[in-house]
Parts: structure tokens; sequence; C-alpha cells
């Protein structure tokens, strides 16, 4: 192995937490065809060729159905293993989940396409929604961040063919801190990185290993968030209040005025809404109508 691929592999080792419990073995595979657009279902899904990410939605999870065949950068999937899926974040990419509802995150690598089911983030293996507490729900309301400097690492093995032991997604419990508004996961990523052990003496895993996989926020009671509709962003507020008006119907809305670069946008958006099954309703119904760049944010 080359010095440089000796070093990208060490720079890999230090951010995840060094190499796995499992001593599973795997070669990653190059980004061949991942960044190409592709087709599913009508709707085209365009890869994105950065790493930048932080979006709230909606998490699923799939398992049982796609246990043992290939991935979309042609790993086979384990669902006993914490991995994910994302329609468009470059593969493979490293990611922080966090489960708004009860505040347990876990860092995962996403290597699959998906979920292609309207109003979902992304699809989460069977052992990692366990870990995160939405096995038995089926979804639940999350955020999602890219780790730059870990997925670029990741995507360098990827592209040489460099077998590797398999990486070990790693976390750390939170500092006991009397809050009980939930923390942007942006604010613990530091701490993520750096921390060279770690403390679950809370959790409530039973099993060693998944002490090293989950964050338990013992003690922090996160506040609800709400479910939200967008369906676009305008330049000017006459637009957003003439789709407002021609949707009132769909119970409450709001307009927002945000700045987005050196521009200011008025995004409309239904809700809150009281569940994902409501949700998943109005979204269906309007992409129906053609508002296909609808989606469920959670805030």
């Amino acid at each position: 192995m080359s010095p440089i691929r000796i070093l990208t592999f060490l720079i890999l080792c230090l951010y995840l937490g060094g190499c796995s419990v499992n001593n599973q073995s795997l070669t990653l595979s190059p980004e061949r065809t991942t960044r190409k657009p592709y087709k599913i279902k009508g709707l085209w899904y365009y890869p994105q060729a950065h790493y930048e990410y932080s979006e709230t939605g909606i998490a699923s999870w799939y398992g049982p159905g796609f246990h043992k065949k290939k991935t979309a950068n042609g790993e086979i999937f384990d669902q006993n293993i914490p991995s994910a899926a994302h329609k468009t974040l470059p593969l493979p990419s490293v990611v922080v989940v966090t489960n708004l509802d009860n505040g347990r995150m876990l860092k995962v690598r996403v290597n699959d396409r998906g979920p292609f089911v309207h109003g979902r983030i992304i699809d989460l293996s069977k052992r990692a929604a366990e870990l995160l507490g939405l096995h038995q729900t089926g979804t639940a309301k999350v955020k999602v961040e890219t780790l730059v400097a870990e997925s670029i690492a990741l995507a360098s093995l990827a592209a040489s063919r460099t077998p590797v032991t398999e990486i070990k997604v790693s976390a750390v419990l939170r500092d006991n801190v009397e809050k009980k508004s939930l923390m942007p996961a942006s604010s613990l990523l530091p701490k993520l990185r750096n921390s060279p052990s770690i403390s679950v003496s809370s959790s409530p895993c039973k099993d060693p290993a998944d002490s090293e996989l989950m964050m338990d926020h013992s003690g922090i009671t996160s506040l609800p968030h709400a479910i939200y509709i967008r369906l676009g962003a305008y330049a000017h507020a006459t637009d957003a209040y003439k789709l407002q008006y021609s949707l009132k119907k769909y119970s409450s809305s709001r307009i927002q005025q945000v700045t987005e670069g050196a521009r200011k946008v008025h995004k409309l958006e239904l809700g809150p809404l009281p569940n994902v099954a409501k949700a998943d309703a109005i979204l269906d119904e309007l992409i129906a109508k053609g508002y296909t760049d609808a989606k469920i944010v959670v805030e």
C-alpha cells in the first residue's frame, strides 16, 4: 500500500474510532455509477458531487427483503450491521443521524440508494433502526448531517479499491447538562470526532457492542418537533400567498421569509401536522396534483 493510502486509512480510523469489533473484511467499491442520474418510479434523482448536507425529515428502515443483496455501490447488505441508504448523497458517505423523538444519535455509513417513498429522507438498516429506537415504530423524526472529512477519507479508500476492516461507527454520551431542548447534532460533532473513549453506563442496551454505536441522552427531554410539508421557496411573497390561498383546505399553513445566499425567499409550509400518517396522506395527494417538489420537514 502506498504512503498516501496508508495515511488516508489512518485518518479514517482516527475519525471513525478505529476498526471494527466484528473483524469482518470488505472491499469498498469505487463510485463507477453512483453519481450518475437515475430514474425510479418515473422520478429522476441527481446524486450530489459534494458532501455538505443537513436536513430534517422522516426516517424509515429496511432489512429482510434486501438482506445479503448488493447495495448500490456493490457491497453486500447486512441488515444486522448499522448502515443507511440515501437518494442523492455520494456513496460511500458518513452521516450522523439524530432521532429527534428520543435524542439518540448514530454515526453510520451510507452505502445504498433509497428510500424511494415520498416523505422519507433516509432508510436505515434494521440494526441502525434498533440502535436509534425506531425499529418498532417504523419511522421517526430525524436530522441527518454528513461528516465531511470522514466521508472524503472513505471515498478515497473506495476509489483505490483498498480492502479495509469494516468500519466501526462510534459515539459518546453527551455531557450531562440540564436542558429540555435537544441541541442540534452539529454542536456535538466535535465531541464525536475527538473523544478517545466512550462511556455508556446509563445506556439501556445489553449488548456491549451496542454501547459503542449508540448515544442515549438519558435525563434530557427533547421538545416536540412539529411536522410540516414544504411546497417550495418563492422570490415574491405574492406567489407564496396565492398558493397558500389555493391550498387553504389543507390544515393550517405558514409563510416564512428566509435568506438563502444573497436573496430573500418565501417558504410556504402546510402544518403543523399531527403525525407521519397524516403528512404522508397529504404529501401523496399534493404530488399527484403536480407539486412534485413538496417534501416533509421537521422543525
